[in-house]
């Protein structure tokens, strides 16, 4: 059955699809409360960066961050904009150098 041109089908679909956007309502939950999202770095190659890092709470000099092991990471994961944006702080997590 073919239901693309089906306009009430869609009307219903475009009034209800708030509650169905998982993004949006995490996003609104989180708004205004103490939260800490994490986010991973890898040192795998070939893996690609997604999502946005948090806002620094301090900035090293570029001696002190060339030191760090950051410097070597490759890649990120980080959260998508819209739920990032709405957490108070961020944290970075080294889950792939804990034996």
């Amino acid at each position: 059955m073919d239901f693309s041109k089906n306009k009430q089908l869609k009307k219903v679909i475009q009034q209800n699809l708030q509650r169905f956007d998982n993004d949006t309502l995490l996003t609104n939950t989180l708004k205004n409360k103490d939260i800490v999202l994490g986010y991973i770095t890898h040192t795998e190659e070939n893996i690609f960066s997604s999502g946005i890092l948090p806002k620094p709470i301090a900035i090293k000099s570029a001696e002190a961050i060339k030191d760090s092991i950051l410097y070597t990471m490759d890649s990120y994961t980080g959260n998508i904009n819209s739920i990032q944006e709405s957490a108070k702080y961020g944290v970075f997590l080294l889950y792939n150098l804990i034996d």
